[in-house]
């Protein structure tokens, strides 16, 4: 019988939006051109890594290696956000050599990376900030940059008080786009609701 647990919810929860990302791409690979098949993609390939991740050392290593394999041809196909599949790709190569232990310092390396983006993303969104309602550009880097933080904050399961903290952070930030966000809000949803998930189970273990 299953505990109904934050972890449990939450593993729930990312199937679903899994689930979902898999019917966008069907939908829009006739129109790759569309920034809609580029996003689904990206969707993707950043919640398979999140599965693998938490495949751990017995599956998670195969479902990196599938999963840079799936960035590189979004890469290929996709005509919009190519560099952030690539970065999520990265991210999959570098979990997959940590998970089967060729490269041990490639765990760090990828909690480097995503705090590097997360706090460009932070500078991206206060240089454009007087032009919040002139496009998405500040939505999309908010959606990246919680992204990455909820990310970091699963990776530093490790040290529970910093993955609570981050955890934190990407929820009141998540919950604050909810609000003023036009095109993203459900995105910005699903991203708080699993931040604050993984928060609960932190506290609960």
């Amino acid at each position: 019988m299953f505990e109904l647990s934050p972890l449990f919810f939450l593993g729930g929860g990312l199937l679903f939006v899994l689930l979902l990302a898999i019917w966008q791409v069907l939908c829009n690979v006739s129109q790759r051109e569309n920034r809609a098949f580029g996003f689904a993609g990206l969707t993707l390939v950043a919640l398979l890594d999140v599965f693998a991740f938490m495949g751990g050392f017995s599956i998670g290593w195969a479902v990196s290696l599938l999963n840079v394999g799936l960035g590189l041809a979004f890469i290929k196909l996709a005509k919009h956000y190519r560099l952030e599949i690539l970065f999520a790709s990265l991210i999959s190569l570098l979990l997959a050599l940590f998970l089967r232990g060729y490269f041990l310092p490639a765990y760090e390396i990828a909690e480097i990376l995503l705090t590097i983006v997360g706090i460009g993303a932070i500078v991206k969104i206060a240089q454009n900030w007087t032009h919040w309602r002139e496009g998405s550009v500040i939505e999309t880097t908010g959606l990246a940059m919680v992204a990455c933080f909820g990310f970091l904050s699963l990776l530093s399961n490790d040290n529970p008080a910093f993955a609570s903290g981050v955890a934190v952070v990407a929820v009141i930030v998540a919950v604050l786009f909810i609000i003023y966000s036009r095109q993203y809000r459900w995105q910005f949803a699903l991203v708080s609701m699993g931040c604050f998930l993984w928060f609960a189970n932190l506290l609960n273990a």
